[in-house]
């Protein structure tokens, strides 16, 4: 969810950047991707696939960046610039 939306260039709060964040993501992560989930439509370069449905889903636990702590913001800052880093195209 949240790399896609790097990708895009679109808002992400920052909380998923944080230690609670990341922890969720791959909690949500494994929990998906051994069942067989729903599966939605998406455009990728011009070609119809398939992708998971929960990678649609933002988490009900998510913060709204200015309800974090200044101790979480410090955390995020770091987190954030290494998967921007990382996604392809940045």
């Amino acid at each position: 969810y949240i790399i896609q939306k790097i990708k895009s260039m679109e808002h992400v709060e920052l909380w998923y950047f944080s230690p609670d964040g990341c922890h969720e993501a791959s909690t949500t992560s494994r929990s998906t991707s051994n069942s067989d989930d729903a599966f939605s439509f998406t455009r990728v370069d011009g070609i119809v696939a398939l992708k998971m449905l929960a990678l649609f889903k933002a988490s009900h636990k998510a913060l709204q960046d200015h309800n974090l702590s200044w101790r979480q913001f410090d955390l995020v800052k770091t987190s954030i610039l290494i998967h921007i880093r990382n996604v392809d195209g940045w």
